[in-house]
């Protein structure tokens, strides 16, 4: 007996990031399947369908792969060039509209996040031999925390049968 709620989680280095893969699931019927991916890899979304239903037939599950790196714990890239560009853009907006143009820190850190340079992910082709290995891992726990708490399940249903007779 396994239960429908578990957990599985798996990381793995990809260049120069570390790609997170983490699976989770609860109670449904059928099987109920999202997947948060980054965009630039959504062609990967069919495999990892399929490799899912290999684990689980029932339930809602949640597949979420997630990628960090260096650009991401090290100082933020703003496109200063954009940001700059935007800002003198609304500096003459408001005057040629008569308004007193007096920005404050927060709108000068609105702007610049605006125009915050986006991390370049890998290529598709490099990321699969890394994403789908890291996901079977996540898969192979997730499975596992199932089929423990799937055994402590029935030890208590079979004690309660016992307790009824």
């Amino acid at each position: 007996m396994k239960s429908m709620t578990g957990y599985g989680r798996a990381t793995a280095a990809l260049e120069n990031a570390t790609v997170t893969v983490e699976v989770n699931s609860v109670n449904r019927k059928t099987l109920d399947l999202t997947v948060s991916i980054p965009e630039a890899w959504d062609a990967l979304e069919a495999a990892v369908g399929e490799a899912v239903r290999r684990y689980a037939a029932r339930g809602k599950v949640h597949v979420r792969i997630e990628v960090t790196g260096d650009s991401a714990s090290g100082p933020v890239q703003f496109d200063e060039e954009a940001a700059s560009q935007t800002f003198s853009k609304l500096r003459a907006f408001a005057e040629g509209r008569g308004i007193q143009f007096s920005p404050t820190a927060e709108l000068i850190w609105q702007i610049a996040n605006a125009q915050r340079r986006e991390t370049k992910l890998p290529e598709i082709e490099a990321a699969q031999t890394i994403v789908l290995p890291a996901l079977e891992t996540a898969l192979k726990t997730f499975a596992q925390m199932r089929a423990t708490e799937g055994d402590a399940l029935m030890t208590d249903f079979l004690n309660r049968i016992a307790i009824l007779q």
